[in-house]
C-alpha cells in the first residue's frame, strides 16, 4: 500500500523544523515521522478515535440509519464541508480576501469574522506540526495566536457544538509545544462554527477554552498505550 508524506513546518520555528505526515492512499492510517527517530508517532486524532467514544455521532448516525439514510455517505459530506471552511479560514489568517466562499458557508465566515472582532489576537501561523518526543505523539494544529496573555492554539470546528474530545485535542498539542521547548502561558480554545443539521449554519459561533493544568490528555493517552501493549500470558494446557 502506497503511503502519502507530507512535509509540515513545525510551530514557532522549533526544531526539528518539519515532521513528515503519513497517511493511507484514502487518508487514513495517520501518523507522523520526526526526523532522527525510526518509530512512527501517532497523531492526536488517531489516539482519541481509539479511545473516546462519541456517543452523539452514535445518535447521529443511527438517526440516519432510521430516515434511510447512508451515515458513511452523509458523514463524508459533512467531513468535505468542514475541510472545505478549514481551507477558507486557513486562507483568510493569511490575508487571503479573494478566497470563493460557496453560499452554504457564508454564514459560517461571517460567524468567523465575528469571533475575530470579539477576540482581537495577533494571528501568528497555521497548520503548523507539534510533537511529544517522550509520550511519542503528534498533531498539527489548526492556527496559533498571541493574544494579551501569551499564546493562544486555536482548534476550529463545524458542529451542532463543541464536544470534549476537542479540549483534550488542543490540550495534547499545548503539552507538545511544551516539550518542543515554547515555555510561554500558552492557553487552547475552541471555536465552533455552529450548524444545524437540518437548516445548515446560522453564523453564531461557539468558543471554549482549556483550563489550566488539565491532565485528562494524560489519562487518555495512558489508555491508548495500554491498548496497544503486549500483556504478559502463560499457557495452560
Amino acid at each position: 500500500m502506497k503511503l502519502n508524506k507530507e512535509n509540515i513546518p513545525t510551530a514557532l520555528g522549533l526544531k526539528p523544523g518539519h515532521l513528515l505526515r503519513v497517511t493511507g492512499p484514502r487518508g487514513g492510517l495517520r501518523h507522523y515521522e520526526v526526523p532522527g527517530s525510526d518509530k512512527p508517532y501517532p497523531s492526536v486524532t488517531t489516539i482519541l478515535s481509539e479511545t473516546v467514544r462519541k456517543p452523539a455521532l452514535e445518535r447521529w448516525r443511527e438517526s440516519l440509519r432510521r430516515k434511510g439514510l447512508d451515515p458513511n455517505t452523509e458523514s463524508k459530506a459533512a467531513a468535505a464541508m468542514g475541510s472545505n471552511l478549514h481551507s477558507i479560514v486557513e486562507e483568510l489568517l493569511r490575508g487571503n480576501e479573494e478566497v470563493s466562499i460557496p453560499p452554504e458557508l457564508e454564514n459560517a465566515v461571517q460567524g468567523f469574522f465575528a469571533w475575530r472582532r470579539a477576540m482581537p489576537m495577533t494571528h501568528l501561523e497555521s497548520e503548523v506540526a507539534v510533537y511529544d518526543g517522550w509520550a511519542t505523539f503528534a498533531g498539527t494544529v489548526d492556527a496559533i495566536f498571541r493574544g494579551p496573555e501569551g499564546l493562544v492554539v486555536v482548534d476550529f470546528k463545524s458542529g451542532s457544538k463543541v464536544y470534549p474530545e476537542a479540549l483534550l485535542q488542543v490540550r495534547a498539542y499545548i503539552q507538545a509545544l511544551q516539550y518542543m521547548g515554547c515555555f510561554e502561558k500558552i492557553r487552547g480554545m475552541i471555536v465552533c462554527m455552529v450548524k444545524d443539521r437540518d437548516v445548515g449554519f446560522d453564523g453564531s459561533v461557539q468558543v471554549v477554552e482549556t483550563k489550566p493544568d488539565d491532565d485528562t490528555w494524560k489519562s487518555v493517552l495512558d489508555l491508548y498505550n495500554f491498548s496497544k501493549s503486549d500483556l504478559p500470558t502463560k499457557l495452560i494446557s
